[in-house]
């Protein structure tokens, strides 16, 4: 009997362990879907994505088998299988990518906000300098921001003030929670302290707007640090080494070194070497650059 309890007990923990995991994956999934700016709820998105990736998986299923049957001839059993594992691929695929996208929007929605968050600031700063309240500077922010996520966050403190009923504090407490950004986060955070105590904005945003001048420095000096290390490693891996390559198999092709495999290996680092490490270098660069608007 005692034999008999202890499988039991290794799937009750193993069923454990799985609940545990689908409940913090799920949770993390939702927080970050929360901060990626899209409008639709988290159980629709989730719902759509499962969609889709049935009907891939139908799809790919079918004209698989269809594939395999008229044109290609495979046996049925064989055509099943691989059909089979093609769907279920392609099916995971779109599940993988339809859970990975809010991640993505969200890193994007980060480093566009963080980027330009400097002149969202500068403005604000101005208008608090004018007495005017945080519920008024947003309106104000809204009407002209060019930063799409800053100007959804806005948007959002401005539907819970105005049409929800919220309180200020409680709005800018939700605003802070669906922030992609660490920074505006605290930001926001301070912004909520300063109003429950002193409520001087125009010295906190001016002191934010000198913060971000000075971390924008340390950035722009880092990317060019960066740039010039970049610079000297694209010399000496594009120009330098395929040069050395080809003279080095040149000459060994003249003493008979290399033999009728120097013209494929000539054709390998001009047509596939070089264009590849290019393509490397290119998004190196895309990664390293900060593009501003």
């Amino acid at each position: 009997m005692a034999s008999d309890k202890i499988p039991l007990q290794i799937v009750n923990a193993i069923s454990g362990m799985l609940d545990s995991w689908e409940e913090n994956y799920f949770n993390e999934l939702k927080e970050t879907y929360d901060e990626s700016g899209f409008r639709f709820l988290f159980t629709d998105y989730t719902r759509k994505v499962n969609i889709i990736s049935a009907f891939v998986f139908s799809v790919t299923l079918i004209i698989s088998v269809a594939v395999n049957e008229m044109i290609l001839g495979i046996p049925f059993s064989r055509n099943i299988i691989s059909s089979l594992a093609i769907s279920v691929s392609l099916g995971t695929i779109s599940i993988i990518v339809g859970h990975l996208k809010p991640a993505y929007q969200r890193s994007q929605n980060k480093n566009f906000l963080e980027n330009n968050l400097i002149y969202s600031l500068s403005y604000m700063s101005c208008l608090a300098s004018s007495g005017m309240p945080i519920e008024r500077i947003f309106r104000r922010v809204g009407e002209v921001e060019d930063n799409p996520p800053f100007r959804a966050l806005i948007n959002r403190f401005l539907v819970n003030v105005n049409l929800l009923g919220l309180d200020i504090l409680s709005a800018l407490n939700e605003m802070a929670d669906q922030s992609p950004s660490k920074n505006l986060t605290k930001m926001i955070a301070s912004i909520r302290t300063t109003i429950m105590t002193s409520g001087d904005l125009k010295n906190l945003l001016l002191y934010e707007v000198d913060r971000q001048l000075q971390k924008k420095r340390e950035v722009l000096k880092n990317s060019v640090n960066v740039l010039v290390y970049i610079g000297e490693i694209y010399v000496t891996m594009m120009v330098v080494t395929p040069v050395l390559f080809i003279l080095m198999i040149t000459i060994l092709s003249i003493m008979g070194g290399v033999g009728g495999g120097a013209v494929v290996q000539l054709n390998l680092i001009i047509f596939f070497g070089i264009p590849v490490m290019t393509a490397a270098f290119i998004i190196i660069l895309d990664q390293v650059l900060v593009i501003e608007e």
